[in-house]
């Protein structure tokens, strides 16, 4: 007498296993790598805003701003700030007589220990554009 066979047998579930633990391995570091990729935009964008802001400033005023809080993006004394999912810090430096200047966004929080590739982000008044890795070399294809 042939019994009907019905249901899974261990052996074969292992093998389902196994085969969506293989997946998940393979998936999930290009899913993080990919997460930090898309976060830089976030720090690009928040540079490029920072740019156009001080271009209008200088149209304005024969020179560029010396502080973010000039350019009414923080309270007086305050000389950083967030970018809006926070995985950013925005910071600008500008030369004595204000003739230039330049912006800079660092990885903080899991972004920090995410992106390893790119760190930091800058740009200048000229549109010269640099980033850094971990170890603190150039790292041109950041932007």
């Amino acid at each position: 007498m042939s019994r009907a066979m019905r249901g899974v047998t261990l052996i074969e579930l292992m093998i389902a296993v196994a085969i969506v633990a293989i997946l998940a391995a393979v998936a999930y570091p290009a899913y993080t790598s990919f997460v930090a990729e898309s976060r830089r935009n976030e720090a690009k964008k928040e540079l490029s805003t920072l740019t156009v802001l001080q271009e209008q400033y200088y149209a304005d005023n024969a020179s560029y701003a010396s502080s973010l809080a000039a350019l009414g993006l923080t309270a007086a004394g305050v000389t950083t700030y967030n970018s809006e999912s926070a995985y950013y810090t925005i910071s600008l430096t500008a030369s004595a007589a204000a003739s230039t200047y330049t912006v800079k966004a660092t990885a903080i929080g899991s972004q920090l220990n995410a992106d390893s590739d790119c760190r930091s982000f800058t740009i200048n008044e000229q549109g010269a554009k640099a980033a850094v890795n971990a170890s603190g070399s150039s790292n041109p294809e950041c932007w």
